[in-house]
């Protein structure tokens, strides 16, 4: 079964373990990594934009498939109604959603 792994990130500086899922690629064919940029501060080969829009150029039908996610909140509810809107069912999404220092930050300082 074809898996494809989405790396969304802000910027080329905050991509890791490139190299790591570029081998995982080689050795498993099944497997595709994508990163995607969402703010790039140059020009870049990579494609750009928010993780959902890359997501939803790519996928058509996902009756039968599954999808883990991992990131901030808004990243995984825009994602997460995509999937099901072309076809995932919700008990095949699998969501952690985490708030960066800065979130938690910004959340501290709410009244």
């Amino acid at each position: 079964q074809d898996i494809r792994l989405y790396f969304g990130v802000r910027d080329e500086r905050d991509l890791y373990l490139e190299d790591h899922f570029n081998r995982l690629c080689t050795h498993h064919t099944n497997l595709a990594f994508i990163p995607v940029l969402s703010e790039p501060s140059g020009t870049t080969e990579r494609r750009t934009g928010y993780l959902h829009h890359a997501l939803a150029t790519d996928i058509g039908d996902l009756d039968g498939c599954k999808a883990y996610l991992a990131g901030p909140p808004p990243m995984v509810e825009a994602a997460t109604a995509l999937l099901m809107e072309r076809g995932m069912r919700r008990e095949d999404v699998h969501a952690d959603a985490f708030y960066t220092e800065a979130d938690k930050a910004g959340l501290e300082e709410t009244p």
